[in-house]
């Protein structure tokens, strides 16, 4: 059974939207650039079922045209009403900007700016990065929706009894860094079609751009687009957001799109896939009435259906097992007989084709794919395009000479460095002499960072054995990379955690945040100590206040400096009535 009920996201439009129904696919085309043609059809798409955990990965367009019309004000109140909602608790979500400035640099998105973690906890990491942020630069929708489909992944990896979806929130087209609509649809058919899956949801932010953004969600797996009008959008986007909480939970799956064809009833055919030769063939009902406790699914529109839903004991089935997958078909053999097994070697592929070969990655020589067993696929001694553009999961990043990470390219589906650079997971590049996020340490160590970023920022860190046991001490309680609070530094090492920065963790009674650490309001001044003539990261340290110096400042509580150094002291009062001293070496 499903352990968290998540949410997924479609959003409602006031204006009418215009279908995509009859486009022909955008991919490259062949031959005399017409798709094969065949007097059947069959379409079809397969979705992970089983999981314990439903998560949101929110992927907003930052864009300027956002500021127009308040979109981004309205956006970003949005989610911030969400992740406050009482009955989001529970939900893991996580957050994404683009673009990031103005560099074209797939590495800027792999990691997020707000990781996947359950709400309420994430709650104040999600609205603090929201907050200050300016609209400006174009839309590099690819970038940020294979950096999101990378991460969503390397999660999923680690945690297969999770469901990851991404939600994409934009007003306009893909314009940047090489972001087309086919490339993008190109990554979100990757992502639903890819193992582990990942499906992309697509919510549009105005009415310009259907078409763009209706063959996005079409590729990603999650059926039409449903865009948000300019009047109301906080609230439209805040009940959309609590009303997909059931898609993929109540086991609402789209039906794929047959391009040129008119789907109807008799041409929906619904499977569960529980193991190799554990296949359950359902009946299609009338309605969730007619379910009656047993196996089946239903259609929300019969005359042109859109969705299926499975019937309760048939949902219930799939959330049984992890490894469940359920399958959709429109056409491919259905017709009268939507409940009869049916025999994947006799079906016509028809249809859209969805895949492009080539003789070789980076060739430019296309060939023209064929049928086989009811999907297009590319013939002997070709390989898709689709594999010369994604690259794995993980490892992703590089360990620079002067031992930072950098980013890595995707040439060829292969993850490249700079020179003199060394790809995660090869030669000393990983574990236990490297760890980040996307590169963790085993089970018995803690991956130690030394910018307290937890392994997302662009310093690498180094596994470390978990301390056996803490002693009792005066030590400060710390933030940990896990967004929870512990007594110490050795506490939160112990259970497998180093110190973060960058987490909401909620501050113990009498005490005031001092980077990662919490300082006595009473007793203690915060003294951070930043390093200018040899740039590493700053250090925080719990000091007692002297009793000679009530307030902290003009005290020369700075550490004494190196020879050749020059330092400098400067006190504040902190925002919870601490004491902060900001120690300079120069």
């Amino acid at each position: 059974m499903v352990k968290v009920l998540g949410a997924l996201i479609i959003l409602v439009l006031a204006t009418a939207f215009a279908a995509a129904c009859g486009a022909r696919s955008q991919l490259p085309a062949w031959g005399d650039g017409s798709g094969p043609a065949s007097s059947a059809f069959c379409s079809r798409a397969e979705y992970s079922s089983g999981y314990e955990e439903l998560s949101i990965y929110v992927l907003l367009d930052k864009s300027a045209s956002m500021e127009a019309d308040d979109k981004w004000v309205q956006a970003t109140t949005a989610l911030a009403t969400f992740v406050d909602d009482p009955s989001a608790a529970g939900l893991s979500i996580g957050l994404q900007l683009f673009p990031q400035g103005s560099s074209c640099e797939a590495d800027k998105y792999a990691l997020p700016l707000v990781a996947i973690s359950p709400l309420p906890e994430n709650a104040a990491a999600i609205k603090s990065a929201l907050s200050g942020q300016i609209p400006a630069g174009e839309t590099p929708t690819a970038l940020a929706l294979r950096g999101g489909i990378e991460y969503a992944r390397a999660k999923l990896l680690a945690e297969p009894s999770h469901a990851i979806a991404m939600a994409i929130i934009t007003d306009g087209a893909p314009n940047a860094c090489n972001s087309t609509t086919p490339e993008v649809a190109e990554i979100a058919a990757q992502g639903a079609a890819g193992s582990p899956q990942v499906l992309t949801f697509v919510i549009g932010l105005e009415t310009g751009y259907t078409n763009s953004l209706a063959l996005i969600a079409g590729a990603g797996g999650t059926g039409d687009l449903i865009l948000v009008g300019s009047e109301g959008t906080a609230q439209g986007l805040v009940e959309a957001l609590r009303a997909l909480r059931d898609e993929l939970v109540s086991c609402r799956f789209a039906v794929p799109p047959a391009y040129g064809h008119e789907v109807t009833a008799n041409d929906v055919s619904v499977q569960i896939l529980l193991g190799a030769d554990d296949v359950v063939v359902l009946q299609r009902k009338a309605s969730v009435e007619s379910c009656s406790g047993g196996h089946g699914f239903f259609l929300d529109d019969p005359q042109a259906p859109k969705r299926v839903q499975l019937c309760p004991a048939s949902c219930d089935l799939v959330h049984s097992l992890d490894s469940s997958r359920v399958l959709v078909r429109a056409g491919c053999g259905a017709g009268e007989k939507p409940s009869e097994e049916l025999d994947g070697g006799s079906e016509e592929c028809g249809g859209a084709v969805t895949i492009s070969c080539v003789k070789d990655c980076g060739s430019g020589q296309y060939v023209t794919p064929i049928c086989q067993g009811g999907w297009w696929v590319c013939p002997p001694g070709t390989v898709s395009t689709t594999i010369c553009k994604q690259c794995p999961p993980v490892p992703h990043g590089c360990c620079l000479a002067n031992g930072n990470l950098g980013a890595a390219s995707c040439i060829d589906g292969n993850w490249q460095c700079p020179p003199d650079a060394v790809l995660f997971g090869e030669g000393q590049c990983m574990p236990p002499a490297v760890c980040a996020a996307l590169l963790p340490c085993a089970s018995a160590s803690y991956c130690s960072v030394p910018d307290f970023s937890c392994g997302t920022g662009s310093t690498s860190g180094s596994c470390v054995a978990k301390p056996a046991s803490c002693s009792p001490s005066d030590q400060p309680p710390v933030c940990a990379c896990n967004g929870q609070t512990y007594s110490s530094a050795c506490a939160a090492r112990a259970a497998g955690f180093d110190l973060s920065l960058g987490k909401p963790c909620q501050e113990p009674a009498g005490t005031f945040s001092c980077g990662p650490l919490f300082c006595s309001i009473a007793n203690q001044i915060c003294r951070k100590t930043v390093e200018l003539a040899e740039p590493s990261p700053d250090r925080y340290d719990c000091i007692a206040k002297p009793p000679s110096c009530p307030t902290g400042c003009g005290c020369d509580l700075c550490e004494t400096c190196p020879q050749g150094k020059t330092c400098g002291e400067a006190c504040s009062g902190g925002e919870f009535g601490g004491v902060q001293l900001n120690c300079t070496q120069i």
